[in-house]
């Protein structure tokens, strides 16, 4: 991901719809000299239950004053739609996430990335980086989003979630048939 060789860059994960404009994504960087901005991730907290559990799970994996940190009642992150300023800095901090996510990886904890990203960036100033949360418009969850989200820009269906029977599911739907009728995906004929 920070291999990028743009200034600044938008991560959109491959299971998202983008439904209305997303340049604010890299405004936000400027405007809050930022080096990476996520999106509030249904305006869920890293104290809660879902999201402490998940937490919880990498004790023993990582020095526990992340841990600490971590559970200290920030938004929740979710690693699929965010955008970054690229850095020596930044390099060297996805480095350490993607280090903690394969030791969870190796313990089968569950979303490991989303969890390390998680554990760490509630620290990022250790690593001399400054994060920014914005509105959860930028990545709204079919499931769990709930009207939370005023103005969509991006939804994410995480699988199997696209093809629920709820609104937000009905971009999905529409992108996947338009897709398949002219076979943009390279489906075969039969």
């Amino acid at each position: 991901m920070c291999s990028s060789d743009l200034d600044l860059t938008l991560w959109i994960d491959l299971d998202t719809v983008t439904i209305g404009p997303i340049d604010k994504m890299f405004d936000y960087l400027v405007e809050n000299q930022a080096d990476i901005v996520f999106p509030s991730f249904c305006n869920w907290v890293s104290s809660g239950h879902h999201i402490s559990a998940r937490i919880n799970r990498f004790k023993g994996l990582v020095d526990d004053k992340y841990i600490k940190e971590a559970l200290n009642n920030h938004p929740s992150v979710n690693t699929g739609v965010l955008s970054f300023r690229k850095s020596d800095k930044l390099i060297r901090f996805m480095r350490d996430v993607t280090a903690l996510a394969q030791k969870g990886s190796e313990k089968h904890i569950f979303i490991p990335d989303e969890c390390a990203m998680s554990i760490y960036y509630p620290s990022m100033s250790e690593w001399g980086l400054k994060s920014y949360i914005c509105e959860t418009d930028y990545n709204i969850s079919p499931l769990h989003d709930h009207g939370l989200s005023k103005n969509p820009k991006i939804c994410h269906f995480h699988g199997s979630k696209s093809t629920l029977n709820v609104p937000l599911c009905n971009y999905f739907k529409s992108e996947l048939k338009e897709m398949m009728d002219s076979n943009k995906i390279g489906r075969a004929h039969v």
